[in-house]
């Protein structure tokens, strides 16, 4: 049996996962459907939970083995106890005993622990199949999609330099070129920056986030179809094409019977009879200004209707035919005009959808180069497995045997997750077993993640219609266990109103809960505000009052709806901390994700400004000519930020002579003998910091040093390279603060889900409920029909080229009323989503919810205030009586709702509240401060003589010449021509390999060596080289006895240190050598390059060189 638990919120969903799991563990189904006690062995690794966050699986694995443990001992107090001896009929001493053998296998067995995250899951699944998908089996999960799509963009614009001479190739970057032309065409009508090939511009930028917004749910449920299609890209051309065609007939059409019937009426005198607001559209279109992006007005529309109605009183006796005329041609405008949107709007972004397939494309070839998947496609890859495959073959191949599935949070399930899941599930009650899906409509908040409540709501019910049992929709299985009464009432109350008023009551039909804590106090406001400072304000009075009053801070939440808000919360909070002195918030602490962020703290912002300096100095004095100034200015900006000014004065500074002192910090640390990014990154603390910035800013300063550090233990570890990945990435990361801090959280709604608080404030509740923003793939076909739309069954359009679907802005499509279907369903689930966010962030709370929003700014305000006005004394009575509710589930917010005046900076206001309950708390009100540690200042050790007493890499110290030569080696594989010595050198000393005091040293030893002229074939004029690339000879192995052949093959490696195709058709191995001359063993090195090039380039003469660059020796092989 498959059990649907719809758990509203607070009311003990983890219990019942908890309850259920360990029902089955200790627990074996009779055919009657019952449960008897039993000792199965092993019965966890059959038992498979999903959640859908880390955290959420370890606590889940710790509440089960807690409660099994307090179950074990037969005086624990577990709130199972009961329900489970009941269910298994058994003793409390007999259940003790089967809860401590299970225990013990579990603990044993740990491994085979089956609660993970639905990814983890996939993922196990996904590797045991790895040889399906293609994959080999060490395959990486790559989590930043933005980045894979950003390399995937690169791949795209750097194939248009390809040189592969396939038509199918050639034909590709034709099409590609014609895309992208159109696209920085739009983007300079928009007045944007157009340049796509100016990589890291905010153009790219904005082309990836457009991308992986397209790669959506939709997309991907439809991939196959959509890449089927985008397989010969000149579809797409011929599609274009035939909008054209189709837009210019109707375009022409309607400009010729315009003609004419303006013609028709002048000539009978009649046309200035006609409603200017008719005449004058007509006579515009006569001329050929159509302009279908403004919508056609109503008066021509009613004038298709009653054209009669629109010649004044005086023409009223017109002939009919000429009253048709103007009937005919408004008829007309009104049939083709949405055409003529669409079709215009389709050309205008049709190419949108071949770059959106090369992208994908390129994205896929970059993925497979680096034995990588994304973690977003694993659930498709996965879909063609399980697909394809009975569920006994795949639980042999992974090794385990499931039959009890245990889904949590069910609401934010993806189509594809389900459509992987639901065969296993159906394979359980095909086999007897039961099952457990768990999760809330009302919570689903993460549609911009695929999530899609539609399952929960009726797919998945009418699915398994025989086989399923409902829970948690009537209100008598709906009890809140978390909130106080008065803000269970006001929840209950508010969201039937909503629900009425958005059409949403089969969604919330289970939304009234039942009270448990009736003798808990709680307390509810809504206040209206004129701005968002008089919001913030309130609330700190609110969070004054609730400090004095006992409560913690850990028990305080503020949430928002977006980052940006977060960050405006976190600095009314510090500032009121600054104001505050020795009151309650003067060991204010601040719990956020969103707010911390570290690259926005002052002191960090002053040394990446330096560092950019730095980075700038380095890359750019080596070159002819160079300007340092941007990078100094850059600097001496943050450098004066970072000391309190204003933007407007730092940057004014900045451009004075004022700047001087910023200079001198950032020259001593661009000047330093050691280029290591963390001894750089000290230098910068010492120099350019003030002791108060490292006291004060410790946290984050410390938290960088730590990403730089982290940073530089993988992959290249220079400063041009930091910088780059500290503007794409690092600038965002925000602080992490560790778990049980006492502090107040300040989160976005989505963050604070699952999460219950003492008193809850939600400040600039705003927001519309109706105005969906995200990618749409528009299908192009009737629904539940293969029949294209009328739109693209005209003659002109062959319905091979016509796309199976379209990516649109959602935004776009609520243009074209031929997509008002499509449009609809877009706003309905947008509608959900909102309300949703608001329930969730009501439903946080157990003691205070607190919340304040602008009058008439927002429709969800303004919808909030229906309700108050809506739910009377008489409605809230006959609802109840409606729904057979138990009394006092529902309050009147009507009689709760008063007017109060208000004073705020010395002005009175006038003002709407509404309050529930009262300001109330029983606990301690004594001073709930803890001990406070201040955290010491940044250290930093600035010893600049350190590095002289250990420079192993000196050139004076190093004694060998093998040293020396490795440096020189090193920088000759950088160099492909003469002119990159320069580069290569500098290249040395970013990686570490050169210090920055020897670089014009070693640069001039090259330079000499390199104007030989006897070298110059080498470095210039040849038709290919390869510069320390691997060759790979295949040979059968000989038996090191007899000598014979085993007929087993093995790969050997060879490195020439350069490879050259000269003018004159040669290949010539060059090994070039920096220590003593020993050329015997040398030769014989170069000789077998020689041989092993013969044999791959038969016919083809190879001659081969020793260099001694240092001596000018060279030595023929």
């Amino acid at each position: 049996m498959l059990k649907i638990h719809k758990a509203s919120a607070g009311s003990g969903k983890t219990f019942t996962l908890t309850k259920s799991y360990i029902k089955l563990l200790l627990g074996e189904k009779r055919q009657d459907g019952s449960y008897r006690l039993s000792d199965g062995i092993n019965r966890h690794r059959s038992i498979l939970a999903i959640t859908f966050t880390n955290k959420a699986t370890e606590e889940m694995k710790a509440r089960i083995v807690g409660q099994l443990a307090l179950l074990a001992n037969p005086n624990g107090k577990s709130p199972y106890r009961s329900d489970l001896c009941a269910e298994l009929k058994c003793s409390p001493s007999d259940l003790s005993e089967h809860a401590c053998k299970a225990l013990n296998a579990l603990l044993i067995d740990f491994g085979n622990f089956n609660i993970s995250t639905i990814d983890a899951f996939f993922q196990m699944v996904l590797r045991t199949f790895a040889r399906e998908a293609n994959l080999s089996g060490n395959y990486e999960v790559e989590l930043d999609e933005t980045q894979a799509v950003y390399m995937g963009v690169n791949a795209m614009l750097s194939s248009l330099n390809s040189s592969d001479g396939s038509k199918i190739e050639a034909s590709r970057r034709r099409q590609l070129m014609v895309w992208l032309r159109q696209y920085m065409l739009q983007k300079l009508d928009e007045g944007n920056s157009f340049n796509i090939f100016v990589r890291n511009s905010k153009i790219t930028g904005d082309l990836v986030e457009y991308i992986k917004k397209s790669l959506n749910e939709t997309y991907k449920l439809n991939r196959a179809t959509i890449v089927g299609y985008l397989e010969e890209p000149e579809r797409i051309m011929r599609f274009s094409a035939a909008i054209n065609r189709a837009y210019e007939r109707r375009r022409k059409r309607l400009a010729d019977e315009a003609d004419a019937t303006v013609r028709l009426l002048s000539d009978n005198d009649v046309l200035k009879g006609v409603h200017k607001n008719v005449s004058t559209p007509f006579s515009n279109w006569a001329k050929g200004e159509i302009d279908v992006r403004k919508d056609l007005t109503a008066t021509v529309k009613k004038a298709a209707v009653d054209p009669l109605a629109y010649f004044t009183k005086d023409y009223k006796n017109t002939p009919s035919d000429l009253v048709g005329a103007v009937g005919q041609l408004a008829s007309y405008a009104v049939e083709v005009w949405d055409e003529m949107r669409a079709f215009q709007v389709l050309r205008s972004n049709i190419f949108h959808m071949g770059i959106i397939g090369e992208v994908e494309r390129h994205t896929a070839e970059v993925q497979r180069e680096n034995n990588a998947i994304l973690l977003g496609d694993t659930g498709t890859i996965l879909n063609t497995i399980i697909n394809q495959e009975e569920a006994p073959f795949i639980y042999e191949r992974l090794g385990i045997r499931l039959r009890n599935f245990l889904i949590d949070e069910f609401q934010d399930t993806s189509r594809i997750q389900w459509l992987n899941l639901s065969p296993l599930v159906r394979e359980s009650l095909a086999t007897g077993n039961d099952n457990l899906i768990i999760g809330d409509e009302k919570q689903a908040i993460y549609r911009f993640r695929n999530s899609d409540p539609s399952l929960i709501i009726k797919d998945v019910p009418e699915e398994f219609a025989q086989q399923c049992e409902m829970h948690g929709h009537v209100i008598s299985e709906n009890t809140n266990w978390r909130s106080a009464r008065e803000i269970v009432q006001f929840n209950n109350t508010v969201f039937i109103s909503l629900a009425r008023q958005l059409g949403l009551g089969a969604i919330y039909a289970n939304v009234v809960q039942n009270v448990q804590h009736t003798d808990v106090a709680g307390y509810v406001e809504f206040a209206s505000y004129s701005d968002a400072d008089e919001s913030l304000d309130r609330m700190i009075e609110h969070i004054l009052r609730q400090l004095e009053d006992g409560y913690r801070q850990r028990d305080i939440a503020v949430l928002c709806a977006r980052r940006s808000e977060c960050a405006e919360v976190v600095a009314r909070l510090l500032r009121a901390k600054a104001e505050n002195g020795d009151g309650p918030l003067a060991d204010l602490q601040i719990i956020t994700d969103e707010a911390l962020v570290v690259g926005n703290a002052p002191s960090i912002r002053q040394i990446v400004g330096v560092l950019r300096y730095v980075d700038a100095h380095v890359v750019l004095s080596h070159k002819k000519g160079a300007d340092t100034t941007a990078a100094e200015i850059i600097n001496r900006f943050e450098f004066f930020r970072a000391m309190g000014h204003s933007g407007t004065e730092a940057m004014r500074m900045a451009f004075s002579d004022e700047g001087a002192e910023a200079d001198r910090a950032a020259l001593e640390a661009a000047e330093m003998e050691c280029t290591n990014v963390p001894s750089i990154v000290e230098r910068v603390v010492a120099r350019c910091l003030s002791p108060e910035t490292c006291r004060d800013e410790n946290l984050y300063i410390t938290a960088f040093q730590d990403m730089v550090i982290d940073f530089c233990s993988h992959g290249d570890a220079d400063l041009h390279s930091f910088m780059k990945w500290w503007d794409e990435k690092g600038c965002a990361r925000s602080l992490a603060v560790p778990e049980g801090v006492d502090g107040i959280r300040v989160m976005t709604i989505h963050k604070s889900k699952g999460l219950e608080f003492a008193c809850v404030h939600v400040p600039l509740l705003s927001g519309s409920l109706s105005s969906p923003d995200n990618m749409m793939w528009v299908s192009t076909h009737c629904p539940d029909s293969e029949k294209l739309l009328p739109l693209f069954c005209g003659p002109e359009f062959d319905k091979d080229d016509v796309p199976p679907m379209i990516p649109l802005k959602a935004n776009t499509v609520g243009k074209i009323s031929l997509f008002s279907s499509q449009y609809d369903e877009a706003v309905y689930d947008e509608v959900i989503d909102r309300l949703n966010q608001v329930y969730v962030a009501f439903t946080r709370a157990s003691r205070e919810l607190i919340v304040g929003y602008q009058e008439g700014a927002s429709e969800i305000s303004d919808r909030l205030e229906a309700a108050f006005a809506e739910m009377t004394t008489e409605m809230c009575a006959s609802v109840a009586e409606q729904r057979s509710l138990p009394d006092g589930t529902l309050v009147p917010l009507s009689d709760k709702t008063v007017r109060v005046v208000e004073e705020h900076d010395g002005v009175e206001e006038e003002r709407e509240v509404l309050k529930i309950g009262s300001q109330v708390f029983s606990g301690d009100r004594n001073d709930n401060r803890g001990e406070m540690l201040e955290m010491p200042s940044y250290y930093s050790l600035d010893n600049e003589e350190i590095w002289s007493m250990n420079r192993i890499e000196d050139m004076a110290d190093m004694e060998r010449p093998r040293q020396r030569g490795i440096v020189l080696h090193s920088v000759m594989g950088y160099v492909r021509h003469a002119s990159d010595i320069d580069r290569a050198v500098l290249r040395a000393n970013m990686r570490g390999i050169l210090p920055h005091v020897e670089m014009d040293e070693i640069a001039a030893i090259l330079r000499e060596a390199l104007a030989d002229s006897r070298v110059r074939r080498w470095f210039e004029g040849y038709r290919k080289l390869l510069r320390e690339r691997t060759l790979a000879i295949r040979y059968e192995e000989r038996d090191r006895t007899t000598g014979e052949k085993t007929g087993e093959e093995v790969i050997r490696h060879y490195r020439p240190d350069r490879v050259v195709w000269t003018a004159d058709g040669a290949i010539e191995v060059v090994d070039y050598k920096f220590g003593d001359e020993e050329s015997s063993r040398y030769v014989r090195q170069v000789r077998g390059y020689m041989n092993l090039l013969r044999r791959a380039y038969k016919g083809t003469t190879v001659r081969g060189y020793l260099w001694y660059p240092l001596s000018g020796n060279i030595i023929t092989c």
